[in-house]
């Protein structure tokens, strides 16, 4: 004999998880609307150039002084300072134009992979995507290791934060930084 409530209980609960499976597809993460814009480097390139070092030392520190030297100049070479990032951002498409000492374009679809190149021709995966908070995620995936930044807009809409962090089994620690820019005009 079959008992009304627990039959509507079952039903209830399938019907839960059917609603449940539907909705990730529905929320999938695209850009903050303050994310698009031209932002600006606060403060100095030598400013953040300290703040970059400061980060490095403690993971460059254990190593050799000859691994040391070839580190800091890997590393230098992955993380230029931008003075300038612009941001065109839409659901299906992301762009970032970055100016500075080492200017770049990275454009594509939201999770699409593509190969990128250094100034040295050392080669990385750049796999981009929304962040829950509409910010844009970029990680490279290098032989030597892999390179997240992350770049979030603030809820005023007048600040944009670059996170980066470096991760490698060659460093003694993760190497994490944060500069901060302004939109402009």
């Amino acid at each position: 004999m079959h008992h009304p409530l627990r039959t509507s209980l079952a039903s209830f609960a399938a019907g839960t998880i059917l609603f449940v499976a539907a909705v990730p597809s529905a929320q999938v993460p695209g850009p903050s609307p303050t994310l698009n814009g031209t932002w600006r480097l606060d403060g100095s390139v030598e400013d953040a150039r300290t703040t970059v070092q400061a980060a490095v030392n403690p993971a460059v520190a254990p190593l050799t002084p000859d691994v040391q030297r070839m580190a800091r100049a890997r590393i230098r070479e992955s993380t230029g300072i931008p003075s300038q990032i612009v941001i065109q951002a839409s659901p299906e498409r992301m762009r970032l134009e970055i100016s500075g000492e080492d200017a770049h374009v990275f454009e594509g679809a939201p999770g699409e992979s593509q190969n990128v190149y250094s100034r040295s021709g050392v080669r990385a995966q750049l796999t981009q995507t929304y962040r829950p908070d509409g910010g844009i995620e970029q990680r490279f995936r290098t032989l030597d290791g892999t390179q997240w930044n992350f770049y979030t807009p603030q809820p005023d809409g007048q600040r944009l934060y670059l996170d980066v962090l470096m991760r490698s089994q060659r460093l003694a620690r993760d190497i994490r930084f944060r500069l901060s820019f302004s939109r402009a005009g």
